[in-house]
């Protein structure tokens, strides 16, 4: 019979080797965190454990996309906190350094139990990374929970399969906008992809299509809204 290794953390992945765990480790009696993707909105597409962590919080780090309904699930001496973040919208949000320091005072100082509750999935334009590693380098335990993100949701609840045996063979997923909030360049490789899924690229729109006609997609590409 073949036998079978231990998978290996890709090079670029090693920050996540306890992260998408059990959240075990890190100092005894202390915090913990947890980032829960909170999907697409709504109680009924939370995955169960995001349901059971949001109940059992202590305190919720949450961003403008989070849905209010969810923040009901919190206890009534939750701490609730609005971080405001939202992509593209650097005046409206606080910046990422102080968001890791208020989880790492959460988790570390108070001994909280911490929800960091995400849109959509936490490794889907996220910035997980930077919390994670903030939490890791702390001493706090993380755990990650998956969301639904709408990179793929989206379109199924609009009826377009981003894949189809006839039609679509490959898809990427491209954020409107890159982290320093300038416009995506570049856009020739896409060409060989069959569906395009552009996050958070409502408000830039029209550049967005000058973008793709730039990178030699035709004028009469077929678009859904």
């Amino acid at each position: 019979s073949a036998s079978h290794s231990a998978a290996r953390p890709l090079p670029h992945a090693r920050w996540l080797s306890s992260a998408v765990s059990d959240g075990q480790g890190g100092q005894a009696g202390g915090g913990r965190a947890y980032l829960v993707g909170s999907g697409i909105g709504g109680v009924e597409y939370l995955t169960v454990r995001g349901v059971e962590l949001l109940r059992g919080a202590e305190a919720v780090v949450y961003d403008a996309l989070a849905d209010d309904a969810l923040l009901s699930l919190c206890g009534e001496r939750c701490e609730l906190y609005d971080v405001g973040k939202r992509g593209g919208q650097r005046d409206k949000s606080a910046a990422q350094a102080d968001i890791d320091g208020l989880l790492v005072e959460l988790c570390l100082k108070r001994g909280m139990r911490v929800v960091r509750l995400k849109a959509g999935d936490p490794f889907v334009y996220g910035r997980a990374k930077t919390e994670i590693q903030a939490l890791q380098e702390a001493g706090v335990p993380v755990e990650v929970v998956p969301g639904l993100s709408s990179a793929v949701s989206g379109p199924l609840m609009a009826g377009i399969p981003v894949t189809d045996a006839d039609l679509s063979r490959s898809f990427a997923v491209l954020s409107g906008f890159d982290k320093e909030g300038l416009m995506p360049s570049n856009l020739q490789g896409l060409r060989s992809v069959d569906t395009v899924v552009v996050l958070m690229g409502a408000a830039r729109l029209g550049a967005l299509c000058e973008s793709f006609k730039e990178g030699g997609f035709a004028r009469n590409t077929s678009v859904a809204l």
